[in-house]
């Protein structure tokens, strides 16, 4: 039996579920958005998808739906469904992409029509950029779905179940606190680190424009900024939606940081060593695609400064041949990154211990994946990497901070307009750095963590 679904918000996630159901089969889907130029970007895009539907009118829409979709950000949600009041039928089933559950949850079940049945959900993969054209039909294949379990309504939950298994998702379940403090940490706060690496390599004297040595970053600083990127309404909206969890990440990666600049100030290269090895145990536990090494970097520095390519083997060797000119770009672009992204492992780990019952061995989205890919680079080399050129590693990490603490401040204050200046300010730097290296341009001898999950980061969200 054909199901119908209604898709109400066309960005990225609702475009690329209608484009995933019509390829599935057995779905009627029907599209609407509130933004006019959206809406014709989306019809663009669903040509060529059969079943897919694009409507002007929100009343329409979903008149004959089984299932409802709200993929707008969350705090439309409440006018969407008061819209909605009046024009669905008798037991329809509310659910949702957002990415905040318990806000999400709560606004569903408020704004329900009556006799319908609310089931939250979030899929946890997104990709660079915003908009239907960044939309595709794999978006969610073999990818991490939240449900939020409902008791009152067990056909309901799995109709949805049904619905992502068929879009390739992989089912867990969260209660909406879990699903918070959990995605809080992994991936709302993972948001600010990647704004503020980003804006610390603004070229001062142009404003909107990423330095040379951004310009000629590798991987270490491609993925911890990657989702630099970013719609700033939605995330305006996640920010205020997730706020507690948002702040209690902040607080942990802060001590996590501290102790790692501690280790480094103190002449603690042991202790320096033991965290990175915790780090790097954890995060080599993740299933992911083939990563370079961070040796590799040193390497590519060393050359382009006219060095030896050999010289970043031992570490030390760079803090006695580099300049002032190489060990700044070094620590631009890998030490400062790599200590951030030690500290936000650092605090996941503890994270997921103080949950229990959650895995983020298995629940791991692309983004958290690509912010603490550093780790995987063996624990001897980057202690020795910092440790032997720390001097200039702590003064990058000014500016990193600097940069972290005006977005905190922001999300701390709710501070929207602050946010979405910041947001579109990082997006024009990173849209000046140059793309990920592909698997082809990896030299074998520097790669680590080979798997079969082959999948370009600039694929992934």
């Amino acid at each position: 039996m054909t199901k119908k679904i209604a898709i109400i918000g066309t960005g990225q996630q609702g475009a690329s579920i209608a484009k995933a159901l019509s390829e599935a089969g057995g779905y009627e889907i029907s599209a609407y958005d509130a933004n006019p130029d959206i809406s014709k970007r989306f019809e663009a895009e669903i040509a060529g998808f059969d079943n897919i539907t694009n409507h002007d009118q929100i009343e329409t829409v979903a008149a004959d739906a089984d299932i409802i979709i709200l993929a707008t950000p969350i705090d439309k949600f409440g006018d969407v469904l008061d819209q909605l009041n009046g024009h669905t039928k008798d037991g329809v089933i509310i659910t949702d992409v957002g990415s905040g559950k318990q806000v999400s949850v709560k606004a569903m079940k408020e704004h329900a029509m009556p006799g319908a049945k609310v089931i939250g959900a979030h899929g946890i993969n997104g990709k660079d950029g915003v908009g239907p054209e960044t939309s595709t039909a794999d978006m969610y294949r073999n990818q991490s779905v939240v449900i939020v379990p409902n008791d009152g309504a067990p056909d309901a939950q799995i109709e949805v179940e049904n619905m992502w298994s068929d879009m390739g998702g992989n089912i867990t379940y969260m209660s909406p606190f879990t699903h918070d403090v959990f995605y809080g940490t992994i991936s709302h706060f993972e948001h600010p680190l990647a704004f503020a690496l980003t804006a610390a390599g603004q070229d001062t004297l142009m404003p909107g424009q990423a330095s040379e040595d951004y310009k000629e970053a590798g991987n270490t600083v491609l993925d911890t900024t990657r989702i630099s990127s970013a719609s700033a309404p939605m995330w305006v909206a996640i920010f205020k939606d997730n706020n507690a969890a948002i702040q209690k990440a902040a607080q942990g990666f802060e001590e996590k940081l501290t102790k790692l600049k501690q280790a480094l100030q103190t002449d603690s290269p042991d202790m320096l060593k033991g965290y990175l090895q915790q780090a790097h145990n954890f995060r080599s536990q993740i299933p992911d695609r083939p990563r370079e090494s961070i040796l590799a970097e040193a390497a590519d520095i060393a050359e382009q400064k006219g060095h030896d390519r050999d010289i970043a083997q031992t570490p030390k060797t760079l803090s006695e041949t580099f300049d002032k000119a190489a060990l700044t770009s070094l620590a631009k672009r890998t030490t400062a990154p790599v200590l951030v992204s030690a500290a936000l492992t650092l605090n996941a780990m503890e994270t997921e211990k103080e949950l229990k019952g959650v895995s983020i061995i298995e629940s791991a989205n692309p983004s958290f994946k690509d912010g603490s890919a550093a780790m995987l680079t063996d624990p001897g080399y980057l202690a020795d990497l910092l440790f032997y050129n720390k001097e200039d590693l702590l003064e990058q990490l000014q500016s990193f901070e600097a940069e972290y603490n005006t977005i905190m401040d922001a999300i701390r204050t709710n501070d929207a307009a602050a946010i979405t200046e910041y947001i579109d300010k990082v997006g024009a730097i990173r849209s000046d750095m140059p793309a990920h290296k592909s698997p082809d341009d990896m030299r074998d001898e520097y790669v680590v963590n080979l798997s079969e999950d082959d999948i370009p980061a600039a694929e992934q969200g």
